[in-house]
Parts: structure tokens; sequence; C-alpha cells
């Protein structure tokens, strides 16, 4: 005779309400140690989120660099040392 593995109708869902159940009730006799897990998780996601954009506001992109160096200007020529002071020029 074969196993019969299908799940019974509606037996994940009522088990899910259930264990809903029992949080809310729990929620509703503990108020303030309710309160303070929810402070708890979201303190440090809240901290960790303003350090992260307050680092990657301080960095500078590569747009801001080239604005902050050249300025106005459209090009920048810089003088390269010369070896023996005489002219190279590639072949």
């Amino acid at each position: 005779m074969p196993l019969d593995l299908t799940p019974a109708p509606g037996g994940r869902r009522s088990s899910f309400r259930v264990a809903l159940r029992m949080a809310r009730r729990d929620i509703r006799r503990h108020r303030r140690r309710s309160f303070l897990i929810v402070l708890l998780i979201m303190l440090p996601v809240a901290g960790m989120t303003g350090a992260a954009t307050l680092y990657q506001s301080s960095l500078r992109t590569p747009e801001e660099i080239v604005r902050y160096e050249l300025g106005n200007a459209q090009a920048r020529f810089v003088a390269l040392p010369v070896v023996n002071g005489k002219s190279l020029q590639d072949r």
C-alpha cells in the first residue's frame, strides 16, 4: 500500500496562523519587552545605514575629481622630466 505524502489542505497555512496568534498574544502581554526588541533591532540597522551613507557620500566620484583638478579648463599640460636634458621622441 503506497504512502500518501500530499499535504493536508491548509495545513501549513493553519500552523502559520497559530504561530501568528501566539506572537500577537505575547506582544499584547509584554509591550515593553516587545518595544525593546524592536528598538534593539532598529538601532543597529539605522546606525549601519547612516554610517554607510556617510562613507559613500564622502568619496569623490571621478567626475568630481576632474572638476576639482581642472576647474573650467579643458586640458592640463604637465612638463615631464627628461633623462639627460635632451628631448626624447618615440620612434
